[in-house]
């Protein structure tokens, strides 16, 4: 055996400088690609999102078919009516022993849970990140500081917290009506942002959503309306034309907002219920739309922006 045959046999080892140059590409690959798999784990989130909406809605629109074409929530139709909102035992305290408690969200979506229309994980979004949102306990009797089982928002249909008498226009449309102009179910608006800018609901530029967490005015959600198609929009000032009860709002309405569009002008009842045509999703007893992302005082906490 040559000495050039031994040479042949010895493993060439990298040196410190090629390992290193591995780490870094390594490192740098990671780099790019972390980015783009967040993104798409988002998107899915959302897509998923959007497929527990529309379920929502589809199961509100099975329970119609057994409460006089209304959905969850609902007993009649009639406008003038203090006793329009279904009673509900396990939301006691919106009203006095749940009477008329049905125009509340949390109420809406406890019917539903109890028909079994969809299950308590459909009513959690994939992209929730506040953790006291969790999943509905049968049995529980859930109030307002108790009711956080749900991540989705619903149009308000009670006029103010103080009477149960509903909200001409989106009230009409809380039933099997088909229309494709009115909104049925969105995501939510998240609550005060990074950098203490506070969320008001009357203004899309300050709003934040779960998935734009941190862009002020970036408000990014699905919505379902009430023919049960599903749009992601990617600001909360939706451009018309929305419709209610046969009311067609023609410029740009704010999903959240608690006032009418201006171009709106005079409409039936305004003294009562000035801002009815508008989509004003809410979550929470008091009508706002909003809950922190984080633990606030021991629990959830709403606010009306």
């Amino acid at each position: 055996m040559n000495l050039y045959s031994v040479s042949l046999n010895v493993k060439k080892a990298f040196t410190l400088i090629e390992l290193l140059v591995v780490i870094s590409i390594i490192a740098l690959l990671i780099a790019i690609l972390l980015p783009a798999l967040g993104a798409a784990r988002r998107s899915a989130q959302a897509l998923q999102s959007n497929t527990q909406i529309r379920g929502i809605q589809q199961g509100m629109f099975i329970y119609s078919g057994s409460n006089k074409d209304l959905f969850p929530g609902l007993d009649k139709l009639s406008a003038q009516s203090d006793e329009a909102c279904t009673d509900a035992d396990r939301i006691q305290s919106y009203s006095s022993g749940g009477t008329h408690a049905g125009g509340h969200v949390a109420a809406r979506y406890a019917i539903g849970l109890e028909d079994d229309l969809f299950t308590p994980d459909y009513l959690i979004s994939p992209l929730e990140i506040n953790a006291e949102i969790q999943a509905w306990q049968e049995g529980t009797v859930y109030t307002e500081t108790t009711g956080t089982f749900f991540s989705y928002a619903l149009p308000r249909i009670q006029r103010n917290p103080g009477t149960n008498q509903m909200s001409p226009g989106r009230a009409f449309e809380w039933r099997a009506e088909a229309n494709s102009a009115a909104v049925a179910v969105s995501d939510r608006l998240l609550g005060d942002g990074p950098g203490g800018v506070a969320v008001n609901r009357g203004n899309a530029e300050t709003h934040i959503s779960l998935q734009a967490a941190d862009q002020p005015g970036q408000w990014t959600g699905g919505v379902t309306f009430n023919d049960n198609h599903v749009e992601t929009l990617k600001s909360s000032a939706v451009e018309g034309p929305l419709s209610y009860a046969g009311n067609k709002i023609p410029d740009t309405d704010n999903l959240f907002s608690p006032t009418k569009p201006a171009s709106q002008g005079t409409v039936p009842n305004e003294a009562q219920d000035g801002e009815q045509y508008n989509a004003q999703q809410i979550i929470g007893p008091d009508y706002d739309g909003v809950f922190l992302p984080n633990e606030v005082n021991g629990g959830p906490q709403s606010t009306n922006g």
